[in-house]
């Protein structure tokens, strides 16, 4: 019976030592390892979008700061470019690198660094595809050249790095690389309309220099450059009156106007071999000739377009006789890319019997219109305080900055 009785004792006992133990265990504090735990935020996105998320490094008054930017697209439109976040188009920003992950594609990420090392390739560095963290492709390009868009019909972005002599595409689904042939003369300047996503390809024939507008395709393994050929038709095409007011706003992407692709045809022009179709699409300025003519350049424009300024992204456009010789100028202020001298700034294009650019060291200009009259605002970049400068023509034909 004693012996019974001393187990049972050593049982109660063990049990109320193993209990302590536990409870010891269970209160111990945890060691700081000076690492704060971060639930993660779990974007939520909805069956018909697709969510890209780019974090970025950046440079702005000498310093480097990162943040994080989500961008939504429709699934049948998939179209995006990686320049386009609304932030990085400050003046002054200075991307220095970037991290885009895309919802549909899990596992998947696109890097971009600047190549610090040569700082003559300015806006130039290194973009790499990996998969679970492994690289599968990279290569040199500009930040402003990496886009995204669907060019199979599969519903999954392909990456598409388009550079000025070539453009590579790399699709997910598939896990092959395209590249366009490489040929002599060629460029390319990837282009967003609103209905379509086109390539703009510089080449030269016989002696002239000239575009087209086309599409990128995948054929098998290879990419293919399909023409898109311009309207002959002018019927649905704007027709301005050389009379109707001295100073026509024709487009002002403060109002909107940048997501509508718009044609217009000057009415002093008339209907015959001399017409034009001027045309703005994202901030992107062209025209072509619709009525085929014995000028060399007009016989290769069944697909062939003449851009504006190619490469800068337009912020508005007037139409207006500046100098009163009753034909009209194309007045139009525009944005210098971020790889330019000006990096950013602001400036004009005064296109008539010639093209001209205006821009300052240092400051954004602006065409405005004021009570009936064209005016151009100027202020520091980075500045609040804007002046009022008019326009002059000298006498060697060109335009200058004045006191009004």
């Amino acid at each position: 019976m004693n012996t019974k009785r001393n187990l049972l004792i050593v049982g109660i006992a063990a049990t109320v030592l193993i209990a302590v133990i536990a409870l010891v265990i269970a209160l111990k504090p945890v060691r700081n390892t000076g690492e704060t735990p971060v639930t993660p935020k779990v974007t939520e996105v909805p069956a018909d979008m697709v969510v890209y998320t780019v974090k970025y490094s950046y440079e702005l008054d000498e310093t480097v700061n990162t943040e994080t930017a989500e961008v939504s697209r429709p699934k049948e439109r998939l179209t995006w470019s990686v320049s386009d976040i609304p932030e990085t188009e400050i003046p002054g920003f200075y991307v220095v690198s970037a991290e885009i992950t895309v919802s549909n594609l899990p596992g998947w990420t696109v890097t971009w660094n600047e190549d610090s090392l040569h700082p003559i390739w300015m806006g130039q560095g290194e973009y790499t595809i990996l998969y679970d963290g492994e690289k599968v492709a990279d290569t040199y390009t500009s930040y402003g050249a990496l886009h995204f868009t669907d060019l199979n019909g599969d519903g999954l972005p392909e990456f598409c790095d388009v550079q000025r002599e070539t453009i590579m595409v790399y699709d997910f689904g598939s896990q092959m690389r395209s590249d366009m042939s490489r040929d002599e003369d060629l460029t390319y300047e990837w282009f967003e309309g609103t209905d379509e996503d086109v390539v703009i390809r510089t080449t030269r024939k016989k002696g002239y220099k000239f575009a087209q507008r086309g599409r990128i395709v995948i054929a098998g393994e290879t990419l293919e450059f399909q023409e898109i050929t311009n309207p002959t038709s002018t019927d649905s095409v704007e027709v301005m009156p050389s009379a109707r007011n001295p100073v026509e706003c024709w487009f002002d992407s403060a109002k909107g106007d940048e997501e509508t692709r718009r044609l217009l045809r000057l009415e002093e022009d008339g209907e015959d071999e001399s017409m034009c179709v001027y045309v703005v699409d994202k901030g992107r300025f062209y025209y072509y000739y619709p009525v085929p003519g014995e000028w060399p350049l007009k016989r290769y424009t069944d697909a062939g377009i003449f851009p504006v300024c190619s490469g800068r992204r337009f912020l508005n456009a007037y139409v207006t006789d500046l100098d009163g010789d009753g034909c009209s100028e194309f007045c139009m202020t525009f944005q210098h890319p971020m790889d330019h001298t000006y990096r950013g700034a602001v400036a004009l294009l005064i296109s008539g019997n010639r093209k001209q650019v205006i821009d300052q060291s240092g400051y954004d200009l602006r065409f405005v219109e004021e009570d009936g009259r064209l005016v151009v605002k100027r202020k520091p970049i980075g500045g609040t305080k804007e002046e009022t400068l008019s326009l002059e023509k000298t006498e060697y034909d060109r335009f200058e900055l004045a006191e009004p």
